[in-house]
């Protein structure tokens, strides 16, 4: 049998074993001394203190007063044993009243004077002598209770500290039983094994029917024990008070931490592709700058007029280079000097050969034509012209190089007129 299983096997055979304890016990209440109010008040951490290390409190059979707020009125947690709890922000005390006592209620100030006791693990009085106190209501918040270290490694939460009290904790759901006097569940806390019990016998019954083996739950209730021998160290108990404080939590903290990695290391993961990416970006980017900056160089170095057309504008001269500028009179951006833009058919001195030329371009990717161009001061010049799509562009826009043919047509006329003279002095 594992380790787990010895424990949980010790936990059942000890709330048995407690219960029919505390039934037979409630028959055999000892004799309450008379009231006394006017002990000193003792805080509940002092009466469960342990000197002398026997781990029994050093105060039992001693007659004290103490103070403090009902944790659990009557009924709450049980209704066949007038079981109530009391703390005073020093610890926990469990009250066994007699079926005489007077209605005792969840929230009430109360003073407390009887012998100590202790049974199970537990400081107790039992039948002692009860006075109310006028004070403001105050709901009592539960303490919330963290994984404390241990020997070899052990974790788990400080219940032997919190007896008494009300308490909060979280564990993972290992066995679910019915026992004969209610309900338990136990939980994995950290290392440590927590039953959570609820009395057969109650008002307002509570039920585990919900909750599977595996899930991980938060538990409010009052902290108590199950021990019924030395070192009372064993066996802890939470009992809920109300149906809501048992519930599933969701993720464990361990959980929650390895999601909380996972998500850190996706986060760290696409950081590091986001600026492998933005590497990768301003490299490219460079190279365009640089490539861009290489045709600029080209563009304006150029011999021969080279313009941007924009199809879409009917033909608009849209970028110029140097010598484009000097030929035409325009600007870098294709603009006369009064603002205005440019089309290509306006430098032509046939607008319908203009409007052929870029329509074939238009329609073919590419075309070449022997122009007439009008030049800033009238003059009529030939240019040989080769338009080309720019395929990187969003838009129809076209390059065209301008190629000035005046020489070859000066040539080609002299040699037409060569040519003739020598076939018209041949006929003669």
């Amino acid at each position: 049998m594992s380790r787990s299983s010895r424990l949980i096997v010790r936990l059942a055979a000890a709330v048995l074993l407690c219960g029919t304890a505390q039934a037979q016990a409630v028959a055999d209440v000892p004799p309450t001394p008379a009231a006394d109010w006017d002990l000193s008040l003792s805080s509940i951490r002092s009466i469960r203190a342990d000197a002398d290390g026997d781990t029994v409190p050093d105060a039992v059979g001693r007659e004290v007063l103490v103070g403090g707020r009902v944790t659990v009125g009557m009924g709450v947690l049980r209704s066949d044993r007038l079981e109530v709890y009391v703390q005073d922000g020093t610890g926990g005390l469990q009250l066994v009243l007699p079926p005489t006592s007077d209605p005792v209620l969840t929230g009430d100030s109360v003073l407390v004077h009887g012998i100590v006791g202790f049974e199970a693990g537990m400081v107790q009085m039992r039948a002692p002598n009860l006075q109310t106190v006028q004070a403001p209501a105050r709901e009592i918040s539960a303490v919330r209770l963290q994984l404390v270290q241990r020997e070899r490694g052990a974790e788990g939460p400080d219940i032997e500290g919190h007896e008494g009290e009300l308490i909060e904790i979280e564990g993972r759901v290992v066995e679910i039983s019915q026992q004969p006097f209610g309900q338990a569940m136990i939980l994995l806390v950290g290392t440590d094994l927590t039953q959570v019990f609820v009395h057969k016998y109650r008002s307002e019954p509570i039920s585990f029917d919900e909750f599977d083996l595996g899930d991980y739950v938060r538990v409010r209730g009052v902290a108590g024990q199950t021990d019924i021998a030395a070192p009372f160290s064993g066996s802890y108990v939470i009992y809920p008070l109300v149906e809501g404080d048992v519930r599933r939590a969701g993720l464990s903290p361990k959980e929650l931490a390895w999601g909380v990695a996972t998500a850190m290391g996706l986060l760290l993961g696409a950081l590091l592709w986001a600026t492998l990416l933005r590497m990768q970006v301003r490299r490219r980017s460079e190279a365009l700058k640089t490539s861009e900056a290489r045709y600029g160089l080209l563009f304006d170095a150029a011999a021969d007029p080279v313009v941007v057309l924009d199809v879409e504008r009917g033909g608009e001269v849209v970028e110029a280079n140097r010598a484009a500028q000097r030929a035409f009179g325009v600007d870098l951006n294709g603009d006369r000097r009064d603002g205005t833009p440019v089309l290509l058919s306006e430098l032509a001195a046939d607008k319908e050969d203009a409007a052929f030329h870029l329509a074939e371009a238009d329609r073919l990717g590419s075309a070449s034509a022997v122009l007439e161009l009008v030049q800033p001061d009238g003059t009529v010049v030939p240019y040989e012209i080769v338009t080309r799509r720019l395929t990187d562009s969003r838009g129809r826009s076209f390059v065209a190089i301008a190629g000035n043919v005046s020489e070859r047509r000066t040539y080609e006329l002299g040699r037409l007129e060569a040519i003739a003279t020598s076939d018209e002095a041949r006929v003669q």
